[in-house]
Protein backbone atom coordinates (compact mmCIF):
# COMPACT_ATOMS: atom_id res chain seq x y z
CA UNK A 1 0.00 0.00 0.00
CA UNK A 2 1.42 3.39 -1.06
CA UNK A 3 0.14 6.08 1.32
CA UNK A 4 2.00 9.39 1.31
CA UNK A 5 -0.34 10.82 3.98
CA UNK A 6 -0.64 8.10 6.64
CA UNK A 7 -3.14 8.77 9.41
CA UNK A 8 -0.87 7.09 11.96
CA UNK A 9 2.74 5.96 12.33
CA UNK A 10 3.98 4.02 9.33
CA UNK A 11 5.93 1.60 11.53
CA UNK A 12 4.86 0.13 14.89
CA UNK A 13 6.36 1.35 18.14
CA UNK A 14 9.40 -0.66 19.15
CA UNK A 15 10.48 -1.40 15.57
CA UNK A 16 14.27 -1.43 15.60
CA UNK A 17 14.51 0.59 12.38
CA UNK A 18 13.04 3.53 14.30
CA UNK A 19 15.92 3.36 16.78
CA UNK A 20 18.74 3.46 14.22
CA UNK A 21 20.78 6.56 13.55
CA UNK A 22 21.46 8.01 10.13
CA UNK A 23 24.76 6.23 9.53
CA UNK A 24 23.46 2.95 10.91
CA UNK A 25 20.74 3.10 8.30
CA UNK A 26 23.27 4.19 5.64
CA UNK A 27 25.64 1.21 5.92
CA UNK A 28 22.76 -1.28 6.10
CA UNK A 29 21.14 0.16 2.97
CA UNK A 30 24.53 0.18 1.20
CA UNK A 31 25.13 -3.50 1.97
CA UNK A 32 21.69 -4.71 0.91
CA UNK A 33 21.52 -2.53 -2.20
CA UNK A 34 24.88 -4.01 -3.23
CA UNK A 35 23.45 -7.47 -2.55
CA UNK A 36 20.44 -6.80 -4.80
CA UNK A 37 22.71 -5.38 -7.52
CA UNK A 38 25.13 -8.32 -7.46
CA UNK A 39 22.30 -10.84 -7.45
CA UNK A 40 20.67 -9.10 -10.40
CA UNK A 41 23.88 -9.11 -12.45
CA UNK A 42 24.45 -12.79 -11.67
CA UNK A 43 20.94 -13.65 -12.85
CA UNK A 44 21.49 -11.67 -16.05
CA UNK A 45 24.78 -13.50 -16.57
CA UNK A 46 23.05 -16.87 -16.22
CA UNK A 47 20.22 -15.90 -18.56
CA UNK A 48 22.61 -14.68 -21.27
CA UNK A 49 25.41 -17.17 -20.71
CA UNK A 50 27.19 -17.82 -24.01
CA UNK A 51 25.55 -14.91 -25.84
CA UNK A 52 28.48 -12.94 -27.23
CA UNK A 53 26.50 -9.70 -27.48
CA UNK A 54 24.46 -9.70 -24.28
CA UNK A 55 27.36 -11.08 -22.21
CA UNK A 56 29.01 -7.68 -22.44
CA UNK A 57 26.35 -6.40 -20.02
CA UNK A 58 27.79 -8.64 -17.30
CA UNK A 59 31.43 -7.64 -17.70
CA UNK A 60 33.45 -4.46 -17.48
CA UNK A 61 32.22 -0.99 -16.48
CA UNK A 62 28.51 -1.73 -17.05
CA UNK A 63 28.50 -4.50 -14.45
CA UNK A 64 30.21 -2.32 -11.85
CA UNK A 65 28.05 0.69 -12.71
CA UNK A 66 24.77 -1.12 -12.13
CA UNK A 67 25.94 -3.88 -9.80
CA UNK A 68 27.90 -2.10 -7.09
CA UNK A 69 28.60 1.60 -7.67
CA UNK A 70 25.04 2.86 -7.00
CA UNK A 71 24.97 1.19 -3.57
CA UNK A 72 27.13 3.79 -1.72
CA UNK A 73 25.06 6.59 -3.28
CA UNK A 74 21.88 4.91 -2.06
CA UNK A 75 23.47 4.59 1.39
CA UNK A 76 24.21 8.32 1.39
CA UNK A 77 20.62 8.98 0.35
CA UNK A 78 19.40 6.83 3.26
CA UNK A 79 21.54 8.85 5.67
CA UNK A 80 19.98 12.07 4.38
CA UNK A 81 16.34 11.02 4.04
CA UNK A 82 16.03 7.85 6.14
CA UNK A 83 14.63 9.56 9.26
CA UNK A 84 12.06 11.42 7.17
CA UNK A 85 10.98 8.26 5.31
CA UNK A 86 10.25 6.40 8.56
CA UNK A 87 6.88 8.13 8.82
CA UNK A 88 5.61 6.01 5.90
CA UNK A 89 4.75 2.34 5.63
CA UNK A 90 7.75 0.17 4.60
CA UNK A 91 6.35 -0.49 1.10
CA UNK A 92 5.82 3.23 0.55
CA UNK A 93 9.34 3.89 1.80
CA UNK A 94 10.73 1.48 -0.79
CA UNK A 95 8.82 3.08 -3.69
CA UNK A 96 9.71 6.65 -2.71
CA UNK A 97 13.31 5.72 -1.98
CA UNK A 98 13.63 3.92 -5.32
CA UNK A 99 12.34 6.93 -7.27
CA UNK A 100 14.65 9.29 -5.38
CA UNK A 101 17.52 6.89 -6.02
CA UNK A 102 16.97 7.08 -9.79
CA UNK A 103 16.95 10.89 -9.58
CA UNK A 104 20.19 10.80 -7.59
CA UNK A 105 21.87 8.55 -10.17
CA UNK A 106 20.73 10.88 -12.98
CA UNK A 107 22.25 13.88 -11.18
CA UNK A 108 25.47 11.95 -10.53
CA UNK A 109 25.70 10.98 -14.22
CA UNK A 110 25.12 14.60 -15.29
CA UNK A 111 27.80 15.85 -12.90
CA UNK A 112 30.28 13.19 -14.05
CA UNK A 113 29.60 14.07 -17.71
CA UNK A 114 30.14 17.79 -17.11
CA UNK A 115 33.39 17.19 -15.18
CA UNK A 116 34.71 14.79 -17.85
CA UNK A 117 33.90 17.25 -20.64
CA UNK A 118 35.46 20.10 -18.69
CA UNK A 119 38.65 18.10 -18.18
CA UNK A 120 38.78 17.26 -21.90
CA UNK A 121 38.21 20.89 -22.89
CA UNK A 122 41.02 22.11 -20.65
CA UNK A 123 43.48 19.63 -22.19
CA UNK A 124 42.49 18.98 -25.79
CA UNK A 125 39.61 21.07 -27.02
CA UNK A 126 40.21 23.81 -29.54
CA UNK A 127 37.76 26.68 -28.90
CA UNK A 128 37.16 26.80 -32.66
CA UNK A 129 35.61 23.31 -32.46
CA UNK A 130 32.71 24.58 -30.37
CA UNK A 131 33.27 22.17 -27.48
CA UNK A 132 30.72 22.28 -24.66
CA UNK A 133 30.65 20.90 -21.12
CA UNK A 134 27.04 19.85 -21.80
CA UNK A 135 27.98 17.46 -24.60
CA UNK A 136 26.66 13.96 -23.83
CA UNK A 137 23.96 15.09 -21.38
CA UNK A 138 21.33 14.19 -23.97
CA UNK A 139 22.25 10.50 -23.60
CA UNK A 140 21.35 10.35 -19.90
CA UNK A 141 17.56 9.99 -20.51
CA UNK A 142 18.31 7.16 -22.95
CA UNK A 143 20.45 5.37 -20.36
CA UNK A 144 17.81 5.85 -17.67
CA UNK A 145 15.11 4.53 -20.01
CA UNK A 146 16.82 1.13 -19.89
CA UNK A 147 18.37 1.25 -16.41
CA UNK A 148 15.81 3.32 -14.48
CA UNK A 149 13.61 0.38 -13.46
CA UNK A 150 16.56 -1.86 -12.38
CA UNK A 151 17.97 1.03 -10.33
CA UNK A 152 14.56 1.67 -8.75
CA UNK A 153 14.28 -2.02 -7.82
CA UNK A 154 17.85 -2.04 -6.50
CA UNK A 155 17.26 0.96 -4.22
CA UNK A 156 13.73 0.04 -3.12
CA UNK A 157 14.47 -3.65 -2.50
CA UNK A 158 17.73 -2.80 -0.73
CA UNK A 159 15.94 -0.47 1.67
CA UNK A 160 13.14 -3.02 2.16
CA UNK A 161 15.58 -5.81 3.04
CA UNK A 162 17.46 -3.48 5.40
CA UNK A 163 14.21 -2.68 7.23
CA UNK A 164 13.18 -6.34 7.33
CA UNK A 165 16.45 -7.76 8.68
CA UNK A 166 16.77 -4.99 11.28
CA UNK A 167 13.70 -6.23 13.12
CA UNK A 168 13.46 -9.97 12.37
CA UNK A 169 16.34 -12.21 13.48
CA UNK A 170 15.25 -15.12 11.27
CA UNK A 171 15.13 -12.92 8.17
CA UNK A 172 18.55 -11.53 9.11
CA UNK A 173 20.05 -15.01 9.30
CA UNK A 174 18.58 -16.09 5.96
CA UNK A 175 19.65 -12.93 4.13
CA UNK A 176 23.12 -13.07 5.68
CA UNK A 177 23.54 -16.68 4.50
CA UNK A 178 22.61 -15.53 0.98
CA UNK A 179 24.82 -12.43 1.03
CA UNK A 180 28.13 -14.24 1.45
CA UNK A 181 27.84 -16.76 -1.43
CA UNK A 182 26.46 -14.08 -3.79
CA UNK A 183 29.37 -11.77 -2.99
CA UNK A 184 31.92 -14.59 -3.35
CA UNK A 185 30.54 -15.79 -6.69
CA UNK A 186 30.22 -12.25 -8.06
CA UNK A 187 33.72 -11.24 -6.96
CA UNK A 188 35.28 -14.49 -8.21
CA UNK A 189 33.68 -14.16 -11.65
CA UNK A 190 34.77 -10.56 -11.99
CA UNK A 191 38.32 -11.52 -11.00
CA UNK A 192 38.43 -14.42 -13.46
CA UNK A 193 37.08 -12.23 -16.26
CA UNK A 194 39.50 -9.39 -15.45
CA UNK A 195 42.50 -11.73 -15.52
CA UNK A 196 41.38 -13.41 -18.75
CA UNK A 197 40.94 -16.83 -17.12
CA UNK A 198 37.25 -16.87 -18.04
CA UNK A 199 35.68 -15.95 -21.36
CA UNK A 200 32.20 -14.51 -20.69
CA UNK A 201 31.25 -15.03 -24.34
CA UNK A 202 31.11 -18.80 -23.98
CA UNK A 203 32.11 -20.59 -27.17
CA UNK A 204 32.65 -17.42 -29.18
CA UNK A 205 36.42 -17.02 -29.57
CA UNK A 206 38.23 -13.74 -29.84
CA UNK A 207 39.85 -13.96 -33.29
CA UNK A 208 42.44 -11.32 -34.14
CA UNK A 209 42.03 -9.72 -37.55
CA UNK A 210 45.06 -9.82 -39.79
CA UNK A 211 46.57 -6.47 -40.69
CA UNK A 212 46.78 -7.64 -44.29
CA UNK A 213 43.78 -6.58 -46.36
CA UNK A 214 41.38 -9.29 -47.47
CA UNK A 215 39.93 -9.09 -50.93
CA UNK A 216 36.27 -9.79 -51.40
CA UNK A 217 35.74 -12.80 -53.69
CA UNK A 218 34.54 -11.86 -57.14
CA UNK A 219 35.35 -8.18 -56.73
CA UNK A 220 38.09 -6.86 -58.95
CA UNK A 221 39.43 -3.38 -58.33
CA UNK A 222 42.47 -1.45 -59.46
CA UNK A 223 45.79 -3.20 -58.77
CA UNK A 224 46.75 -0.69 -56.09
CA UNK A 225 43.48 -1.07 -54.11
CA UNK A 226 41.95 -3.90 -52.09
CA UNK A 227 38.48 -4.35 -50.61
CA UNK A 228 38.27 -5.05 -46.87
CA UNK A 229 35.61 -7.42 -45.52
CA UNK A 230 33.62 -7.09 -42.33
CA UNK A 231 32.94 -9.94 -39.89
CA UNK A 232 30.08 -11.18 -42.06
CA UNK A 233 32.15 -11.20 -45.26
CA UNK A 234 30.59 -8.01 -46.63
CA UNK A 235 32.75 -5.33 -48.31
CA UNK A 236 33.67 -2.34 -46.16
CA UNK A 237 34.04 1.26 -47.15
CA UNK A 238 37.57 2.36 -48.15
CA UNK A 239 39.74 3.05 -45.12
CA UNK A 240 37.62 0.95 -42.70
CA UNK A 241 38.81 -2.30 -41.09
CA UNK A 242 37.14 -5.05 -39.07
CA UNK A 243 38.46 -5.58 -35.55
CA UNK A 244 37.43 -6.60 -32.03
CA UNK A 245 37.14 -4.38 -28.94
CA UNK A 246 38.60 -5.09 -25.51
CA UNK A 247 35.71 -7.43 -24.66
CA UNK A 248 35.90 -9.41 -27.91
CA UNK A 249 32.87 -7.80 -29.53
CA UNK A 250 33.16 -7.26 -33.31
CA UNK A 251 33.58 -3.63 -34.39
CA UNK A 252 34.42 -1.66 -37.52
CA UNK A 253 36.86 1.23 -37.21
CA UNK A 254 39.27 3.26 -39.36
CA UNK A 255 42.33 1.23 -40.37
CA UNK A 256 45.40 1.91 -38.29
CA UNK A 257 43.46 2.81 -35.13
CA UNK A 258 45.56 1.69 -32.13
Amino acid sequence: MVDLHPAGPGMPDGHRWLELGRWSMAWRVTVWCAFVGMLGMLLLGLIWLGDSGAANIFVGPVSWMFGLLPAPLFGLLAALLGPWLRRFFPFTQGIVFGLLGVVLIALAMALATVLANLSTMLRWCDPADGCSVWSGIEWIPVVLMFSGLPLLIMAGAGLGIAILVSNRPRARRICSWLLLPVAVVYGSLQLLIATGALDPHGSVPVIPVSSQPQEAPGLQGPPHESTMLDHDGEPLEPGMCADYDAYGAPIVEPCGTP
